[in-house]
């Protein structure tokens, strides 16, 4: 009964920490609402334990013990986020905006937490924790967080549950297989050099199929990643590049993961859908991010199929726009618009924040922009020696009145 005592122990003491948590000062309810499921579900393992007699089966002892360990392991992660996302180095401005946006994208059930994480890069937690349906958790850097400039990067964070919603995996599985298998043919020679007795009518076989699922795998993630990155810049246009370069560039680890394309390749293929779009691309903007190393060493078989990945993603990304626009366009998400852009940046070089606003990209795209005016305010010394903490605040008091102006027309 050790196990089960002990797996008691684990659950009362996130218990205590669930209570403790609820007793922090949460802008927003869905932090709150979060609290309530986990607690739940504690407690549920808590009965289940409690259920159990010293006659009860070993397994089933057992079974319980682990979803209650289990559940201790994934929380105190999603504990720590929930707790974090009450701090007020977070910019509480842009919280109903994005909420507003998940709600578009994956539907009205969609809740959202966004926190600030002690990792430099972003990260999210879409969709996909079954005690939290519905759920997306957002982290921006700690150092970030109050960043109003850097809210497009939350666009590439929701894309992920739009995959997630849409079945992308699916959609694409059969394209993948089929473009992986025909790049092989087309490099028959290197593939033989690692399976000497492969045949090319056995690469779709089951043997076949597992000698390369590792390039499926790895061009699968890449592929969810490009796709996000396109959901950043239909959702968000210019400014989702801006903040890209400036939180990503010129990489981030030195190291490509195979999960990841090389950061040079996802800014080509932003570049492309940003023409795609009728855009001109910023200025060297794809010059910003240099080559990563490989994680493999040249002529193995890792290096083989992680080459064979790349080049498999970069023949999706035309397939992942089409699934990107053509979801935005049926939820009537609007492009970003210069003109409106315009109008925002000359309330802020006024120095007061717009008003009738409909679209959080013209925000930050319009802040973008003063941030590049380096002559912005240079008459007013006592403002331009302070210009960002000044064009901050303006974006998120702008941001502000879109949440009021949109209260008053519900």
């Amino acid at each position: 009964m050790n196990l089960t005592r002990n797996a008691h122990d684990k659950l009362n003491a996130v218990l205590a920490e669930v209570q403790k948590i609820k007793h922090s000062d949460f802008a927003y309810s869905d932090s709150v609402t979060a609290l309530d499921l986990i607690e739940k579900t504690l407690r549920a393992d808590l009965q289940r334990l409690d259920n159990l007699t010293p006659h009860s089966p070993e397994n089933l002892k057992i079974a319980a013990s682990e979803a209650a360990t289990t559940h201790v392991i994934i929380f105190m992660e999603l504990l720590g986020v929930i707790l974090r996302s009450s701090n007020i180095r977070n910019a509480f401005e842009f919280y109903s905006p994005l909420q507003a946006l998940a709600k578009r994208l994956i539907g009205n059930a969609a809740r959202l937490i966004l926190s600030s994480e002690w990792e430099y890069s972003p990260l999210t937690y879409p969709s996909t924790i079954p005690e939290l349906p519905n759920y997306v958790l957002i982290g921006l850097p700690a150092s970030e967080s109050s960043n109003a400039l850097i809210i497009p990067l939350a666009g590439h964070e929701l894309g992920h549950s739009v995959w997630l919603t849409l079945n992308c995996s699916q959609q694409l599985k059969s394209t993948l297989k089929d473009t992986i298998v025909k790049k092989i043919c087309d490099q028959w020679g290197a593939y033989l050099k690692f399976y000497p007795s492969a045949s090319q009518d056995a690469l779709t076989d089951l043997v076949g199929e597992s000698t390369w699922r590792i390039a499926y795998i790895w061009a699968e993630s890449q592929c969810q990643e490009v796709f996000c990155d396109i959901m950043g810049v239909r959702l968000f246009g210019e400014s989702y590049l801006y903040a890209f370069e400036y939180l990503l560039a010129p990489n981030l680890t030195g190291e490509q993961s195979p999960l990841y394309p090389p950061m040079h390749i996802r800014a080509s293929l932003l570049a492309h859908f940003y023409k795609h779009l009728g855009w001109e691309i910023p200025n060297k903007f794809t010059e910003s991010f240099k080559d990563e190393e490989s994680p493999f060493e040249p002529g193995t078989s890792e290096s083989f199929f992680l080459s064979l990945a790349v080049d498999t993603t970069r023949s999706a990304v035309d397939a992942l726009i089409r699934i990107c626009l053509d979801h935005c366009n049926s939820k009537g998400i609007p492009l970003p618009d210069s003109d409106e852009r315009d109008r925002l940046y000359q309330a802020f070089s006024k120095l007061v924040p717009a008003t009738r606003i409909t679209n959080i990209a013209n925000i930050v795209n319009a802040g973008w922009k003063a941030h590049f005016d380096e002559h912005l305010w240079e008459n007013r010394a006592a403002v331009f020696v302070k210009r960002r903490t000044v064009l901050n605040d303006l974006v998120l008091k702008t941001l502000e009145v879109m949440e009021i102006e949109s209260r008053w027309n519900t």
